[in-house]
């Protein structure tokens, strides 16, 4: 993942968080948004909200003064694998990149749109996500992937072999 922008999510009214290609580590003072950047990224990517431990609803993440929220996630494409979709209609060349945006409303509603390098809206269909996001390997609700900090604190006071193994192995 190369980057993520939010917009009215959680405590952040306007944030673009730039990852490094190999390891990223988000550290900050208690109350900064840390958490709140690994919800979006889970979000975005179609986590379900209750398990981010931040909330049960979608429209719980929208910022105070707000009636929607953007987040917008940019994948960097494998040069030999790229993914290509496609439709009954056309291929998907995406090219360097894959936007995912996830638009969520006030009203509860929220909504996909999977973007080309250049902006093309090719898909808004959370189905067309999860087979980018396998052929990727993401598996974006899996805990090892996005360590939430409810998770973090849980497995680190159990600390023993059978909570590691149980956590690693969910």
């Amino acid at each position: 993942i190369r980057r993520i922008r939010l917009d009215n999510f959680m405590c952040h009214n306007k944030l673009t968080v730039d990852f490094h290609k190999y390891i990223n580590i988000i550290n900050g003072q208690n109350g900064t948004g840390k958490s709140a950047v690994l919800t979006a990224l889970a979000i975005a990517l179609g986590c379900r909200p209750k398990l981010t431990g931040r909330c049960d609803a979608l429209k719980d993440l929208i910022g105070p003064y707000a009636d929607r929220s953007i987040v917008e996630v940019v994948i960097v494409q494998c040069r030999d694998d790229p993914y290509r979709g496609s439709n009954s209609r056309e291929n998907w060349d995406f090219g360097k990149e894959v936007i995912i945006e996830r638009i969520i409303q006030k009203t509860g509603a929220s909504a996909f749109k999977i973007m080309t390098e250049d902006r093309t809206v090719v898909s808004t269909k959370k189905e067309d996500l999860m087979k980018i996001l396998q052929h990727f390997n993401y598996q974006i609700e899996n805990p090892v992937h996005v360590l939430s900090q409810k998770d973090a604190k849980t497995l680190l006071q159990s600390a023993t072999k059978k909570s590691f193994y149980d956590f690693f192995f969910e």
